[in-house]
C-alpha cells in the first residue's frame, strides 16, 4: 500500500475483513491489526530510505500491487480509484474484537 499511495490520487483502504466463528464476514478497522501498523511504518521507511531492493521484493508480492498493475496494464487510470481492504482468511474476527456476550448470558450472569 505504501507504493500505491505514491501513485496518482488513490484512496487507500482503512478497513479489512475477517470471518467470525459463524462464517460471517466482519469489517474491522486496520488499526485493529497491530502488525499492519508496524508493517506500514517499516515499509514507508524502506520506501524513502532503503534498502530499496528489499522493499521492491516485498512489494512485488502484494495483492494490492497486483491489482493496480493489472488495471494499469489494461489502460485504466488510478486517479480517484478506491481500493478495498484485504480479506484475512484463517484468522477469526474474534481475534480482533471482544464480542459482547449474548443477551441470554447477560441476563443469567446475575443468578
Amino acid at each position: 500500500m505504501v507504493l500505491v499511495s505514491h501513485m496518482d490520487t488513490v484512496i487507500l483502504p482503512t478497513t479489512f475483513q475477517a470471518k467470525n466463528k459463524r462464517g460471517i464476514w466482519v469489517e474491522l478497522n486496520l488499526d485493529a491489526e497491530p502488525i499492519f501498523q508496524s508493517a506500514i511504518r517499516l515499509a514507508t521507511q524502506m520506501y524513502h530510505n532503503g534498502p530499496r531492493h528489499i522493499f521492491a521484493n516485498i512489494a512485488s508480492r502484494s495483492a494490492v500491487l497486483g491489482v493496480v498493475n493489472r488495471a494499469l496494464q489494461d489502460g485504466a487510470s488510478l486517479n480517484g480509484a478506491i481500493l478495498s481492504g484485504p480479506a484475512l482468511v484463517g484468522i477469526p474476527a474474534e481475534t480482533y474484537v471482544a464480542l459482547s456476550p449474548s443477551i441470554w448470558r447477560k441476563l443469567f450472569q446475575s443468578f
